[in-house]
């Protein structure tokens, strides 16, 4: 139940909340620890949620993400992509995006 929370959590920061906060980060933190006791139906929510919000780093930042989640954060491993949206959209991403991910920079979307 506790993940299905921090799912729902997640949701509601990045479809709900404007400007997205950095909180949609350390949710996206919390479900990344837990994600082996995630069932395979919330995994495809997060991966749902996790295409929106890149979608509104690529074509919405300026309007609907505060300016602290677009910038780097050298801090946070280059797997937790979430936290390196900003060079993710300026094509200075070092890491590697998931593959459910990589195709939305590869069509230009």
């Amino acid at each position: 139940m506790a993940d299905l929370y921090m799912v729902r959590s997640y949701d509601i920061e990045v479809n709900d909340a404007r400007p997205i906060s950095i909180n949609a980060l350390t949710d996206r933190d919390r479900l990344q620890e837990e994600w082996e006791q995630l069932t395979p139906s919330e995994r495809k929510e997060v991966f749902i949620i996790d295409e929106i919000l890149l979608d509104e780093a690529l074509n919405y930042a300026d309007e609907n993400i505060e300016p602290q989640v677009m910038e780097d954060h050298p801090d946070k491993p280059l797997e937790h992509w979430w936290w390196h949206l900003g060079d993710i959209v300026h094509g200075e991403y070092q890491g590697q995006l998931p593959d459910y991910l990589a195709s939305m920079i590869e069509n230009g979307k």
